[in-house]
């Protein structure tokens, strides 16, 4: 009696501890649903999608003193980032358009690779030499479905001119965007882009329903760390990883003031600090 009732107690027990080890390997540490992130410092990430698929969102390297990726002399290596098959551009600014021409005419990039940009956004880089048939355009409220990853370009409040920058010479960019991206398994990312808190983001929460958002917190550019944590309120997701803070222009905002000023606002929002150049799972 006492060995069944001693299995009685301890099966369900393993029960439970076999299920939490299977959802940490099947699901992943912190995110999971099958979505790698890396962050590649300012507004930079390099997502895996659950199918293999490689999404580059703003990649600048190439100034950017968080970029992760270095080549042998210790200059920003572009190598890493080659192997994209859609690269995500929220507007023109250098620290964002960033290091996409380079990459796309790469002679070892994907010949299949897309990059999604804003209409007056996309002109520009056909201007300058991309393959047309790597660009797609989109503007606000507009969609793309590539590989079966769905990509909705969506508001963001901010400018977008096109450097180099001097009174005669900045390029209008069309507007400055956010995405929000919807994978295959259900799983969706909502990145900011650079913005200023608007009241449009109180129906994202009901109409995309993000689980996970980038969002800025560095202040002068964009929002500051308060206005970020009512940004992820009215958003609600159940991720938010902070960006577009510190770094080569030294922005003020940190994550530890986010963090305060969102636990102040609402409940059950994981923020995670990224590392460059360390997946988050």
């Amino acid at each position: 009696m006492k060995l069944i009732n001693m299995n009685r107690a301890v099966y369900p027990a393993l029960f439970f501890i076999a299920v939490f080890f299977f959802a940490r390997a099947s699901f992943g540490a912190e995110i999971g649903k099958g979505v790698q992130i890396t962050w590649l410092g300012q507004s930079g990430f390099k997502i895996v999608a659950p199918n293999g698929k490689i999404i580059l969102i703003d990649p600048w390297a190439n100034g950017n003193n968080l970029y992760p990726y270095k080549n042998s002399a210790g200059e920003p290596d572009l190598a890493p980032l080659l192997d994209a098959d859609i690269i995500l551009v929220t507007h023109g600014h250098f620290d964002h358009l960033g290091d996409t021409l380079p990459i796309a005419k790469d002679p070892t990039a994907k010949k299949d690779l897309k990059i999604v940009a804003i209409f007056e956004l996309m002109t520009y880089l056909w201007q300058e030499g991309v393959d047309q048939n790597k660009l797609i355009a989109l503007n606000l409220g507009g969609s793309a479905n590539i590989d079966g990853i769905l990509i909705t370009m969506v508001k963001a409040v901010h400018s977008s001119g096109i450097g180099p920058f001097s009174p005669k010479s900045l390029t209008y960019g069309g507007e400055a965007a956010g995405f929000m991206i919807e994978f295959t398994n259900g799983f969706k990312i909502y990145h900011a882009g650079d913005t200023a808190l608007f009241g449009e983001m109180k129906s994202y929460n009901t109409f995309y329903h993000p689980n996970l958002m980038m969002l800025p917190i560095g202040g002068v550019f964009t929002m500051g760390p308060k206005d970020a944590a009512m940004a992820a309120d009215f958003v609600h997701p159940q991720y938010v990883i902070p960006m577009h803070y510190g770094g080569t222009f030294n922005l003020p905002g940190k994550p530890a003031d986010f963090k305060t000023a969102l636990s102040k606002r609402s409940r059950g929002i994981k923020v995670i600090i990224p590392v460059p150049g360390k997946p988050i799972n």
